[in-house]
């Protein structure tokens, strides 16, 4: 696991628990760092909706609601952000972010697979109920988190590679870390997972039951499929073509290309429950595992 180097914790929380810990990550942590991050304007306005909505969910309050009353917060707050990070040095303020960005990213991966499993209890109700709600509220969660994470390595290159890289791996950590032991991020994939085995059809059959439900299930993979293919940009920037940390020296791929693939896997599945999916990915890897054979005569 590498919850203990972001500092993030496992423990059960009554949602107004739930809430007020992703609050004190927020404010004024995570906003008053997004006044000064190096983002874009689009990765900043996904991961500030993703922020009201992880709280919506927890409160109850809509997001409306919830943005009015952060604008008021933020109309009320005395001196602005970026004083607040003027103060500390510039490599404080870079290693500070890349903890913050990943905690973010938690909240959202744990919130979004909440949304999806509710989502799946809410299926066996009439077409239209509440299941495509709590997917839209997931992919609000999703699009944040390729923000989320170009939050965290908002910091120069060479930063990342002198301090930040080797303090996740050995020998500063016992085993190198890596993505996929993240507990909150394992539990999400089980849900979209699970998403998939209750709904089984393709995205014109779904559709023809309920088109709503059909669109809401479609926002939400292409969100994960662009999430996977951020990943894959967010690691050539970042370690360009050289391993990734939980890489061993045998393996002749790069974390570039495990992403990659990751990404073909994941396109190729979602194909058919997507509106306009990558067929040719997914024809691609249906031959990979089942090359066609020759016969003995040919």
């Amino acid at each position: 696991m590498s919850e203990h180097f972001f500092r993030i914790r496992e423990a059960d929380l009554s949602p107004h628990q739930a809430a007020l810990h992703a609050a004190l990550i927020f404010a004024p942590g995570g906003l008053g760092d997004l006044a000064v991050a190096p983002m874009a304007g689009a990765d900043l306005a996904s991961e500030t909706a993703a922020m009201r909505q992880v709280l919506a969910d927890l409160t109850g309050i809509p997001g409306n609601d919830m943005a009015a009353a952060s604008s008021a917060g933020h109309r009320s707050a005395g001196s602005p952000p970026t004083q607040t990070a003027t103060c500390a040095s510039a490599e404080a303020i870079w290693s500070t972010r890349w903890i913050l960005g990943h905690q973010i990213h938690a909240q959202f991966t744990r919130c979004a697979a909440v949304a999806v499993r509710d989502a799946i209890r809410r299926l066996p109700d009439e077409p239209g109920s509440g299941a495509a709600q709590r997917l839209r509220s997931a992919v609000v969660l999703v699009r944040g988190l390729p923000a989320a994470m170009a939050h965290a390595a908002a910091m120069p290159v060479e930063y990342y590679h002198e301090v930040v890289r080797p303090a996740m791996m050995v020998p500063a950590q016992t085993t190198p870390l890596s993505g996929r032991m993240q507990y909150s991020y394992k539990i999400y994939r089980k849900t979209v997972n699970a998403l998939l085995a209750a709904l089984p059809q393709t995205y014109a059959e779904l559709a023809t039951h309920s088109a709503e439900l059909a669109d809401a299930c479609n926002d939400l993979l292409e969100a994960d499929l662009i999430d996977a293919e951020r990943h894959v940009t967010l690691a050539y920037n970042m370690v360009d073509l050289r391993r990734s940390i939980a890489q061993s020296n045998e393996t002749s791929r790069n974390a570039v290309g495990e992403l990659r693939l990751m990404r073909h896997r994941l396109a190729a599945r979602y194909a058919p429950h997507l509106r306009v999916g990558d067929q040719y990915i997914a024809a691609t890897m249906k031959a990979m595992r089942h090359p066609p054979t020759r016969s003995k005569n040919s």
